[in-house]
């Protein structure tokens, strides 16, 4: 079968729907383009972008097959905006897929981020005319090509011969020699002016600024690898954001198994239709059947060994929910089930489960970056929230609510504090098992460990390692988590003053002349005395 044949096949099946079908689905389009770009008119831009990512090459390594990273290019003229991506050609499968609503063609594919088959269709908001052309494929979906009433044209492929594309559209699409770009898209809108007049508040040149401001929106987007976008006929791109960029710091996946109740709670749902949908059963697609492991992905600024909060932190379901603020400093990328509008997540219970998992995970991304020694301990413990602040986004309590519990309980449980044990070498402590000394004795080195550590009577706790005493976000942290009884100020040294230890520690004229140093710059002087 040629792939001309395929497309025909598909326009004569839908051209022929009876009359009341073709009006429901119409009306099916024209809603579902109204709820998926109500969070804003940049919505089209990531359902493109997701389409890309969703169909990467693959190529051996050794006896496996991966994903080779895709480029993207959009070009915005004065008639067109096209796409263009380095993935893998369409195949039939995704030829009808694309021709259907709601067709559930990526359930099957579990590293795929579209999962409803209905996100392309905003690229009809602006457009009533959308030419396709990949591998032996060239077809458009064109709204003056019928004049049957209530015809569902965004669906309906129209064969179109390569050479009867536009003179600006085949000028694009052969920039690139050897076919480097096996998809390509050219949108025309029914007003041209949205491309590039600047006086529109919803221009093509603003919108794609906007969205492309820094590499943010391509963080979570696993195959992508480099966005150009181009303006007007100009060899050199106006906007290039890559993902390997020095600037950030991305977490490796954390995967974590999703509770046997939960799947086996959405198996029911997905296969028995007379099963119970409630807690929001009823909005996970089919792409979650067997859904066994979740991953989850953080990121934050970095500069140099320093790593640095994020200024209006989000959470992304691969794209960005944009109305979805924790409060916290860094970006979060989970397997949540968004709403229509991919601009928030639902409140069901699969994403307050994923919340519990990516509290943990948080954890242990914290300390594999403390373990890996490539980051300055300070601006590793500024990530951590502070919940209670946090928790005022009430919309989102309970969800951050799990993931603290989650995250707090690991660090009671789980050594990831860089220590220096009373044999002087370095380890790991949980936070139960750390010395918060306030006086800033063993940070000023006015004592040794080991002595401080005795004289305190301490000996089955730790001090944390050096570069951690003058770090004011752990200080901070030590003070909120830190049992009381860790806690050692002024206080407590005054109790030990009259013991034999200490007062044989203070015949040594250099400890001596230490301590009390250490107490004038801290105006304790009198205290003592």
């Amino acid at each position: 079968i040629w792939p001309k044949d395929i497309v025909q096949c598909l326009y004569d099946s839908i051209v022929h729907y009876p009359a009341s079908a073709a009006k429901k689905i119409t009306r099916t389009l024209d809603t579902l383009n109204k709820q998926l770009t109500q969070s804003g008119k940049e919505v089209f831009i990531y359902e493109l972008l997701q389409n890309a990512n969703d169909y990467p090459r693959k190529q051996k390594e050794g006896s496996s097959l991966v994903s080779v990273p895709v480029d993207v290019e959009f070009h915005i003229t004065d008639e067109y905006l096209t796409f263009q991506h380095t993935g893998d050609y369409f195949n039939p499968k995704n030829i009808a897929a694309i021709c259907d609503i709601n067709d559930g063609e990526k359930s099957d594919n579990v590293e795929a981020i579209g999962y409803k088959g209905i996100g392309f269709k905003t690229v009809f908001l602006d457009n009533d005319y959308v030419y396709l052309s990949t591998g032996n494929y060239s077809f458009r979906f064109d709204k003056s090509a019928t004049d049957i009433i209530n015809t569902p044209w965004q669906i309906l492929p129209v064969w179109t011969e390569p050479n009867r594309a536009d003179q600006t559209v085949r000028h694009i699409f052969s920039h690139h020699a050897n076919d480097v770009f096996r998809v390509k898209f050219a949108l025309k809108p029914r007003d041209s002016r949205i491309l590039t007049n600047r006086e529109r508040k919803d221009n093509y040149i603003d919108l794609f600024s906007s969205v492309f401001e820094t590499e943010r929106v391509i963080l979570f987007i696993p195959n992508i690898r480099k966005v150009s976008v181009y303006i007007g006929d100009t060899a050199t791109p106006a906007i290039v954001r890559e993902k390997n960029s020095s600037d950030w710091c991305v977490s490796k996946a954390m995967t974590d198994d999703v509770p046997d109740f939960v799947r086996e709670r959405i198996n029911d749902v997905l296969l028995n239709q007379d099963a119970d949908k409630s807690d929001g059963y009823e909005k996970i697609p089919e792409k979650y059947l067997n859904f066994y492991k979740t991953a989850v992905k953080f990121a934050c600024k970095r500069d140099g060994r320093k790593l640095l909060p994020v200024d209006d932190a989000i959470l992304y379901c691969y794209l960005p929910a944009k109305r979805a603020d924790w409060g916290f400093k860094f970006l979060m990328n989970t397997d949540m089930v968004p709403n229509g509008a991919r601009d928030d997540i639902e409140d069901i219970e699969l994403n307050h489960e994923i919340a519990k998992i990516a509290g943990r995970q948080f954890f242990y991304w914290l300390k594999s970056l403390i373990e890996s020694k490539n980051y300055e301990l300070d601006s590793i413990f500024s990530l951590i929230p502070d919940f209670d602040e946090c928790k005022k986004h009430k919309q989102y309590a309970n969800f951050i609510e799990e993931f603290q519990n989650e995250f707090e309980s690991l660090i009671k449980e789980k050594p990831f504090v860089p220590v220096v044990d009373k044999d002087g070498q370095e380890s790991y402590a949980c936070i139960d098992k750390i010395i918060d000394d306030r006086t800033g004795i063993t940070e000023n080195n006015v004592m040794s460990d080991t002595d401080f550590i005795s004289l305190i009577g301490l000996d089955d706790y730790c001090l944390p390692e050096q570069e951690l005493r003058s770090s004011k976000f752990f200080m901070d942290f030590l003070y909120k988590y830190c049992p009381s009884e860790m806690d050692i100020d002024f206080d407590d040294i005054k109790k030990i003053c009259s013991n034999e230890e200490f007062q044989n520690w203070l015949k040594n004229t250099a400890n001596n002349t230490k301590f009390i140093t250490h107490l004038i710059e801290n105006n304790e002087i009198e205290s003592f005395s």
